[in-house]
């Protein structure tokens, strides 16, 4: 790359609020190095273009890139982002079912039949949330979400599945309530209510419940291939309700 052509590469993508790392390849490195300090622009590295130096770079610059993203509190945030995106997802679900196999006026034949269908499939460990619930809160559930937990949204889906969908989880050989529950909302609530201890080998573990966890990269891994795999099939779900 010639000197004055990087930087403005660089600011361009930045502008288009693009902010992945950038590894300049350049034998003019001194003149491109100052044009991107002259334009305040972060995230570079510069390699020459011999290439062992070349491939040594990429690998060092991809290792800081992990390890910046397998932080305990970077992962806190991307689930708690995910399982909103969810819970959306599911509420759009629920209500899509109500409306097609109920009139708005009616709803007493589906409301008797979820409640029944809840206090009886409680998740084995998960509070049977909706003893105490009565009819008229159900009914408010179209217009009143905050209402409903995320355990109640994973009991819907799960009842709404057993329905004779065309949409069908399949999992680890679990159901869809019992997977999404120590694969998702275990972790959240973990990773939300606890705070983070140091190890010696420099990972995190949190304890919660008496049960404590260690979160080393293939931990990090693991929650990260569980929320793409529940993001998928619940955006399935929703588009074939």
């Amino acid at each position: 790359m010639t000197s004055g052509g990087g930087d403005k590469i660089i600011k361009d993508v930045r502008e288009a609020n693009i902010f992945n790392d950038v590894i300049f390849y350049s034998t003019v490195r001194g003149d491109v190095k100052q044009a991107v300090f002259d334009n305040d622009l972060d995230g570079v590295y510069f390699s020459s273009r011999d290439p062992e130096h070349f491939e040594l770079k990429v690998i060092n610059v991809m290792d800081m890139t992990i390890k910046r993203y397998h932080d305990i509190n970077n992962l806190r945030g991307l689930v708690m982002s995910e399982t909103s995106e969810f819970d959306a997802l599911m509420d759009e679900t629920i209500t899509t079912y109500i409306d097609q196999k109920n009139t708005p006026t009616d709803w007493t034949p589906f409301i008797h039949a979820l409640k029944t269908w809840y206090d009886n499939n409680a998740v084995s460990g998960l509070p049977r949330c909706f003893i105490n619930f009565s009819y008229s809160d159900f009914t408010a559930y179209k217009d009143n979400f905050t209402k409903f937990t995320s355990y109640m949204r994973m009991m819907t889906i799960g009842y709404i599945l057993g329905q004779n969908m065309s949409v069908t989880y399949v999992g680890s050989g679990g159901t869809f309530m019992d997977e999404y529950k120590s694969e998702i909302l275990d972790y959240r609530n973990m990773l939300a209510h606890t705070k983070a201890e140091q190890e010696v080998d420099l990972s995190k573990s949190l304890t919660f419940k008496g049960k404590k966890i260690t979160f080393n990269e293939a931990k990090y891994i693991e929650i990260k291939e569980n929320l793409k795999k529940y993001k998928e099939f619940l955006e399935e779900l929703n588009k074939n309700i």
